[in-house]
């Protein structure tokens, strides 16, 4: 009895390690599925673009450089430039990015999307997508400014009825 039972564990665990194996190979086959999309999205310039924006953008700010003479700016900047790629580089990334990727999608799933990617239509998404989501923001920005008031009216409304706080 005591080596039935003894095979029966030595069973299970053998079936059980097997699929925890089995998981970890689909993870590394999405994860690479994932890399591969990632080359083809250009998604490490993409990244390495956005990082030289968002530098840009932070060294144009008062609240930084304006106690700052010219080399102090500049050392500023180079700080500021270590700084975003150390935290924030493609390199340092990369990995979290893969597995919100795998995560989000089956491998299958994963090469059909690069498979697209690879196609001239792709490459044109690609291309026109952050122009699409600037003018998409922008819109959305505009509509929502136009009927602020509206917004504003009602929530007054709210305000001025005559209800106790809190029910």
């Amino acid at each position: 009895m005591k080596s039935l039972f003894k095979n029966g564990v030595v069973a299970v665990s053998i079936i059980f390690s097997g699929s925890l194996y089995a998981k970890e190979a689909n993870k590394d086959v999405a994860y690479t599925q994932a890399y591969d999309l990632f080359e083809v999205m250009h998604l490490d310039t993409k990244f390495s673009n956005l990082l030289n924006q968002m530098l840009k953008v932070q060294m144009q700010r008062p609240s930084i450089t304006k106690n700052l003479n010219k080399d102090q700016q500049k050392e500023a900047y180079e700080v500021t430039k270590t700084f975003l790629n150390k935290y924030f580089g493609w390199n340092n990334i990369k990995d979290d990015m893969a597995k919100i990727y795998a995560d989000s999608f089956s491998t299958d799933e994963l090469k059909e999307i690069t498979k697209f990617y690879t196609t001239p239509t792709g490459q044109k998404m690609l291309d026109k997508l952050p122009k699409l989501s600037r003018e998409g923001n922008l819109l959305a920005q505009r509509k929502l400014m136009s009927h602020m008031d509206e917004l504003k009216s009602e929530i007054e409304k709210i305000m001025k009825e005559d209800k106790p706080k809190g029910k």
